[in-house]
């Protein structure tokens, strides 16, 4: 567990030009008088959190949702009550999410000047007819355009959200979104593979879904984990990669179970040793912004200890038995020691003095094993 005298704050933006169909995120299709009033009931929760000295934030992130979907005047009204509220670092990270579609090098100039210096961008796939299998609203030359665009508005930190396993998608497809991709050479790629939510459009359909078995979703992680390794990136959680430097420090945060705000629908917070989360819905939110908290929890050591295990062990830094047992009670690898030796005779894990972390190899199979590890 990590002590931190900083805080994160993550701004939700719950709207899109369209829902894709793979998404169980809480956003919808708006109008231009609904996101007007959104971004007033969202200043006022952002104000609420007003104290004397100002909380400080080191990292911001505004996720979705498709928060370039706003425009740039509302989204500057956000930052602003943001800087006027907490106390912003002047190194934070500050990043926002976009959809291809929606941005493009004027609005993105206009955020960086404003004070982003972070940009994640929401691409899938480079095959256009995976887009169109996913509901995306954008074409992979659209990705190129907002990748130049990206570039050439100056930001240097920036990252490329890529999935596999997705319908119609074959080694070779898969092999040519990646390779297309890092011609780009982001600073920082998060990969994931499709996940088929309850209630999303792909749920009603997962039994006509053309989607690869599971063999080839493997070869689809290890094609992108040895490639990206091969050109420098660390695989520094299960999901994301990065070069040097440019690992996500607001996601870091979750991980490391260190404190962070979240704001609007749906938003989860970790604040002053309390879990809470807002009501996942707009009309709600907007008619009382201020009542949006829903579920208020304090979590005991054991949960924190738990916690702990699952998150850390998501990133290559993985965990440290002490601090396990310092909170749980007792050691974590008691009755344990079997399943331990099998996993080091695999190669799924690694045990270096105080700290347990997956291997590379680990890190594929690591929900299964967690789950056999914390029972």
């Amino acid at each position: 567990m990590m002590k931190s005298e900083h805080t994160g704050l993550y701004v939700h933006i719950p709207f899109c030009l369209k829902k894709c169909h793979y998404c169980d995120f809480y956003s919808k299709v708006t109008t231009d008088t609904e996101m007007d009033a959104y971004v007033d009931a969202l200043c006022c929760e952002i104000v609420s959190y007003r104290r004397e000295p100002k909380i400080t934030l080191d990292t911001v992130f505004f996720g979705g949702g498709t928060p370039t979907l706003l425009g740039e005047k509302r989204l500057l009204t956000i930052l602003y009550a943001v800087i006027d509220t907490f106390s912003v670092l002047q190194n934070a990270e500050i990043s926002i999410e976009m959809n291809p579609a929606t941005a493009d090098e004027t609005m993105l100039s206009h955020l960086r000047e404003a004070g982003w210096n972070r940009v994640s961008v929401g691409v899938q796939s480079m095959v256009d007819i995976e887009l169109k299998a996913l509901g995306r609203v954008h074409t992979a030359e659209d990705a190129r355009r907002s990748l130049d665009a990206i570039i050439s508005a100056g930001f240097a930190n920036y990252s490329v959200d890529l999935m596999y396993a997705i319908p119609h998608q074959t080694l070779d497809s898969f092999r040519y979104t990646v390779e297309q991709i890092m011609a780009y050479q982001p600073p920082h790629i998060s990969l994931y593979s499709l996940i088929v939510e309850e209630g999303t459009p792909f749920w009603e359909q997962k039994d006509r879904l053309n989607l690869p078995d599971e063999n080839r979703e493997l070869d689809m992680y290890h094609l992108a984990t040895d490639y990206l390794s091969s050109l420098g990136y660390q695989h520094y959680e299960i999901s994301n990669y990065a070069r040097s430097g440019y690992h996500s420090r607001h996601n870091f945060r979750y991980w490391t179970l260190s404190p962070y705000i979240g704001v609007g629908p749906a938003a989860h917070s970790f604040f002053e040793g309390k879990r809470y989360e807002n009501v996942a819905s707009i009309e709600a939110y907007l008619a009382s912004p201020l009542s949006a908290r829903q579920i208020e929890e304090i979590p005991n050591m054991a949960d924190l200890a738990e916690e702990y295990v699952m998150l850390g062990l998501r990133t290559s830094e993985g965990i440290s038995l002490a601090t396990y047992e310092q909170h749980a009670g007792h050691p974590l690898l008691k009755g344990k020691e079997e399943w331990l030796k099998q996993c080091q005779r695999e190669g799924y894990v690694e045990l270096e003095g105080d700290r347990l972390r997956f291997t590379e190899k680990g890190f594929y199979l690591s929900l299964g094993m967690l789950a056999e590890l914390l029972s």
